[in-house]
């Protein structure tokens, strides 16, 4: 499972330094939007999809940040990933609370 979030986290990476490197080449914002397949339909469940989706982002990041915290090289950076290691905790129960609220679950 580690190996798995990992993974992920790598891809996560990639993915952003690719979005950034478009935006470097002058690439805006409609187009990048194009990219992005979306969260499904305007339904009942988007909502619950959107919480879903973001805690995982969100978990992720930290676990970016913290090899970001024992291997960057420029203070500025460690920082960020300290901020995001503080932040993101408080920011992903707020979403699983709203989950359960709405949705029971």
């Amino acid at each position: 499972m580690k190996k798995l979030n990992i993974s992920i986290a790598l891809l996560l990476c990639i993915l952003i330094s690719s979005i950034s490197i478009a935006n470097a080449q002058g690439y805006g914002m409609q187009n990048r939007m194009k990219s992005f397949p979306g969260l499904g339909a305007a339904d009942a469940n988007y909502d619950m999809r959107f919480l879903d989706m973001m805690v995982k982002h969100r978990q992720h990041e930290i676990l970016m940040a913290q090899d970001a915290l024992s291997k960057a090289r420029h203070p500025e950076l460690k920082k960020f990933a300290q901020d995001v290691i503080n932040n993101n905790p408080k920011q992903i129960e707020q979403m699983q609370t709203w989950r359960k609220m709405w949705y029971g679950k």
